[in-house]
């Protein structure tokens, strides 16, 4: 894939490409059809926001199913069983969330 030329880019002082956030991988999307780089977006705030919300989900979900399985450990008294299995399960429906978070980002 050949790299692309100053003038594929907006180069403009300040601007989302030039910035080091810019180059993040998910701010730029590479088409190796027509061999340039599209901007996903042009603030940098939007991005961190993202990377944030993505950190997030996996937090949230990971520490929601413990406390779910922490719950039905003390009701059925089989713990640390479904302690571990509701950390793992929330741990995968994180990822599986990021990943469909960026998938929905990227065709935007």
């Amino acid at each position: 894939m050949a790299t692309p030329k100053k003038g594929d880019l907006q180069h403009k002082k300040g601007s989302f490409v030039s910035s080091p956030v810019g180059s993040c991988l998910f701010a730029k999307r590479l088409y190796t059809e027509g061999d340039f780089v599209k901007e996903s977006t042009d603030n940098p705030w939007k991005m961190m926001a993202i990377a944030g919300m993505v950190g997030l989900e996996v937090v949230f979900l990971a520490v929601g199913g413990s406390w779910l399985g922490w719950l039905l450990d003390e009701r059925w008294h089989t713990r640390p069983v479904l302690l571990v299995t509701g950390m793992l399960l929330g741990f995968i429906l994180g990822i599986a969330s990021v990943v469909y978070t960026i998938k929905a980002l990227l065709r935007e």
